[in-house]
């Protein structure tokens, strides 16, 4: 990892960042392999500001943001050099209302890509001094960086309305990924409608397009049932199906923060084919929930990916958390033991009570995994072990064994990985063997 990210911020800043970092390196790494693409593969921040602050310690140095974090994954990627210097690059797309803000991260960026070019050209310089010559295809490779990026002073709803226009052709074909990540829950900032419009540019073909929202969804929970938010609330829900959540005068605010995220789940997905969503809960340092990561693609290589980044910082057994509050009191006895034997004995209960009385694939059990619960399917070949006995078919892959779980179907699950066909097929054919 580069000496700019380990200066990073702390707490779940410097976690977010983490995730980003990682789950980009796996982004341009599938995209850099693909020979599909005759146009950039993009990136785009749409509040990026000007890429370091300044720390509360005056002696320490400065935090870096999200373009540097994006820069970096970019560039220091093993693979850029497997890019075809006439056609295929990464092109970061950093998007910043303030103008003063905009020539800061110019700067910025411009003094990390000279810092690169130097690096590049000594490494050439003393390969050549120790060799006395360098391959042409080895000294291409390291001298193209296969990376720009472009600083846009403009209003993110705005330019993402101008990129994804009808008339604008110039990456209508380019794999995109789009991070958002305003302060404030305001819903002008990131309407929902422009988010849905993104994943609409797929529209039937395989075009990698992927979304990262921060939902702050801490604060707007709390000024839900203020009548001068609704416009903003509405913006940021993309319905007004939300209004009833003003009522439940009954709910917890952990209860109603759960409905309120849900509702805003079920509404981007709406209409999107093949939508999957992850979504990971950020506390503070009084472990009280601040807002949400929300990731959205039509992909399971995407799913599994940023799933693999979130796991590295997940801290909870339950759902995907980080918490400063764990993180700074060292809170061991409520981070999630990650060895293998005891995520695969987790997942075993999860599962057995998830498809009791069902009949199901492993590949479906695979998929509920990397879906519905906080861990990772990394664990297989322990779960065909301990399910050894609910197997009724002999396979090698758990993704093709079927496994019969004892105990009564729960009909009204509402996870995304099982429809009721499947659910009713399973309680026809056991009805069928106990007649």
């Amino acid at each position: 990892m580069s000496e700019f990210f380990r200066k990073s911020k702390r707490g779940r800043g410097k976690a977010k960042h983490e995730i980003l970092d990682r789950y980009l390196k796996a982004f341009f790494a599938i995209q850099c392999q693909s020979v599909t693409w005759d146009t950039p593969v993009l990136y785009v921040d749409g509040f990026a500001g000007p890429g370091t602050y300044k720390t509360e310690d005056e002696n320490s140095n400065e935090e870096i943001g999200s373009p540097i974090v994006a820069y970096q994954a970019a560039s220091e990627h093993t693979l850029i050099g497997n890019f075809n210097a006439k056609h295929n690059k990464i092109l970061l797309i950093f998007v910043e209302k303030n103008a003063a803000l905009c020539r800061k991260l110019e700067k910025n960026l411009a003094r990390l890509q000279s810092t690169k070019t130097e690096v590049v050209r000594e490494v050439v310089r003393r390969l050549i001094h120790v060799r006395g010559w360098l391959h042409p295809p080895l000294l291409e490779k390291l001298l193209f960086s296969g990376v720009q990026f472009r600083v846009v002073n403009d209003d993110f709803k705005s330019y993402l309305d101008q990129l994804l226009s009808s008339e604008n052709e110039e990456f209508s074909h380019s794999p995109m990924f789009v991070f958002a990540d305003p302060f404030g829950y305001g819903g002008e900032s990131i309407p929902m409608k422009s988010f849905k419009k993104l994943m609409e540019r797929q529209d039937g073909k395989w075009l990698p397009t992927e979304v990262f929202i921060t939902v702050m969804d801490g604060f707007a929970r709390r000024f839900i049932s203020d009548s001068r938010q609704s416009s903003s609330i509405n913006a940021l829900m993309g319905y007004e199906n939300w209004h009833y959540l003003t009522e439940q005068d009954n709910l917890t605010p952990e209860q109603r923060r759960t409905e309120f995220i849900k509702l805003y789940i079920d509404n981007l997905v709406q209409g999107i084919p093949k939508a999957l969503v992850l979504k990971f809960s950020m506390r503070n340092n009084n472990n009280r929930h601040v807002y949400h990561l929300i990731f959205l693609t039509s992909h399971i290589k995407g799913i599994k990916s940023m799933k693999e980044a979130m796991w590295k910082k997940t801290q909870n057994a339950t759902e995907m958390v980080f918490s400063e509050w764990m993180e700074n009191r060292n809170a061991s006895e409520s981070i999630i033991d990650k060895t293998r034997e005891q995520v695969a004995r987790c997942l075993s209960e999860l599962i057995k009570n998830e498809f009791s009385g069902l009949t199901v694939r492993g590949s479906k059990l695979e998929l509920y995994i990397w879906l519905e619960t906080p861990y990772i399917s990394n664990v297989k070949n322990n779960l065909k072990k301990l399910f050894k006995t609910y197997a009724i078919n002999s396979e090698r892959a758990f993704e093709k064994i079927k496994y019969q779980f004892p105990g009564e179907p729960k009909l009204l699950r509402g996870t995304v990985n099982r429809d009721e066909d499947d659910i009713l097929e399973s309680i026809l054919s056991e009805s069928l063997r106990s007649s």
